[in-house]
């Protein structure tokens, strides 16, 4: 039996059909409710939405008119356009209204969280959460909204500017207090973070992964943990002090000559006193052979490594690279994949999905891989991993193609750099 509700209620009694409680929380579920029309004022506009939400929903933007959505509330349509300028106001009214409840509870459910930790993992729950709750207004911001360009000059856009700065917030504050890492970049993690829920929810939406988005807010939260979280200095960090020589000679001989390069400055450049610098290298030639020697000696370690079948860890960072790569060496294919079937129902009940799949199942199975030879952490869900994947390469993607000014070099190098990120998080 559905619960009573006033008209100040209205504005939210229709919000989608539901599934049934996901969570121990007490947020429940409410189905659609039949309430008698106001005559005017705010009301019957949200009555409007309420009736547009679920057209749109079930016919798809392009096919639903205006007119269906008039005769849905029983109103004449000039009575509809006194409140809407056409059908794509009606669409981002519907974003906009959505999103300022979101923004609400997301406010509501950070009060009293003092640690930047406990508040993402708040925040990402209450996506995956509000995605299956609000399930047909999460398919419209997906899957028309976003792929319209007006959308982002639109009142409801700037709401999710709202959103993303909150979590932007909660980024700073973990990196200022030594809690997320200060070598990874504040937006970078914000599209690891964003990029993994959007995935997430498309798995659920259309492709039917996961009976809730909820089942995998364990596995998700704890996978961007591993990825932003400051690490605890490891002792080679802490205590080679060898190494810290080593960087700081390879500087002061490239950039004086070796005749001219002072031992007193290399032991200034790498924090350490001169009788230090002496105790690891006798004297300045001894300290010239040892950069090769160390250098070398890495290299063939690495090279090793990719024609080891057994290097499950330089496999796994291979594959992941290779993914990037592969989108990255045609921009005309990635750009059509971003804006055109990432966010495209038709393509998840497309030929070309079960293709992608495939593809995408190669790294699924060598995360697996990685875990049975103990070089994967064992809590890693492969698919998870899969999906952040996907979605950092598309948010990244997205702004990349928005500022026009990264190049090609500038892409690969970030690709790197995500891509040796997420391998260092997960292995052991």
């Amino acid at each position: 039996m559905n619960p009573p509700v006033g008209r100040r209620g209205i504005a939210f009694a229709f919000f989608t059909k539901i599934r049934g409680t996901v969570t121990k929380e007490k947020r429940q579920f409410i189905n659609p409710l039949k309430t008698p029309l106001p005559r005017k004022g705010s009301d019957r506009r949200l009555l409007i939405l309420s009736a547009a939400e679920e057209i749109f929903s079930a016919k798809g933007y392009t096919e639903a008119s205006i007119a269906d959505i008039a005769q849905a509330v029983g109103i004449q349509e000039s009575i509809l356009y006194r409140h809407f300028k056409g059908k794509e106001d009606v669409l981002f009214s519907i974003i906009e209204e959505r999103l300022k409840e979101g923004l609400a509870l997301l406010d509501r459910d950070l009060q009293g969280l003092n640690e930047p930790k406990s508040q993402l993992r708040k925040m990402m729950w209450g996506n995956l959460w509000y995605q299956e709750a609000y399930s047909a207004y999460s398919k419209l911001l997906f899957f028309e909204c976003r792929r319209l360009n007006t959308f982002y000059a639109s009142p409801a856009f700037t709401l999710i500017q709202k959103y993303l700065g909150r979590l932007t917030a909660i980024l700073e504050w973990g990196v200022r207090s030594g809690v997320f890492r200060k070598d990874l970049p504040v937006p970078l993690m914000q599209e690891m973070v964003m990029g993994l829920l959007d995935t997430i929810n498309i798995g659920f939406q259309v492709v039917g992964e996961v009976g809730h988005p909820l089942d995998d807010f364990e596995d998700a939260a704890n996978l961007i943990e591993l990825v932003i979280a400051e690490k605890a200095p490891s002792e080679d960090e802490k205590g080679d002090k060898s190494r810290a020589i080593l960087r700081a000679a390879e500087k002061v001989f490239a950039k004086k000559e070796f005749q001219k390069a002072k031992m007193t400055d290399i032991a200034r450049l790498a924090g350490v006193g001169d009788g230090t610098l002496y105790e690891y290298f006798e004297n300045k030639e001894r300290l010239l052979y040892a950069i090769p020697e160390g250098r070398f000696e890495a290299y063939y370690r690495e090279l090793s490594g990719i024609f080891d079948p057994r290097a499950a860890h330089e496999k796994l960072k291979r594959t992941v690279k290779y993914f990037f790569a592969v989108f990255l060496s045609d921009r005309d294919f990635f750009r059509l994949f971003v804006r055109n079937l990432y966010l495209n129902q038709g393509f998840y009940r497309s030929e070309g999905y079960q293709n992608f799949k495939k593809f995408f199942n190669l790294l699924e199975e060598t995360v697996k891989e990685g875990k049975a030879g103990g070089v994967v952490r064992s809590e890693v869900n492969p698919r998870i991993f899969r999906n952040l994947l996907i979605g950092t390469l598309c948010w990244m993607a997205t702004r990349w193609f928005a500022e026009r000014k990264t190049t090609e070099t500038g892409m690969m190098k970030q690709a790197d750099f995500v891509a040796d990120l997420m391998v260092e998080a997960v292995t052991v």
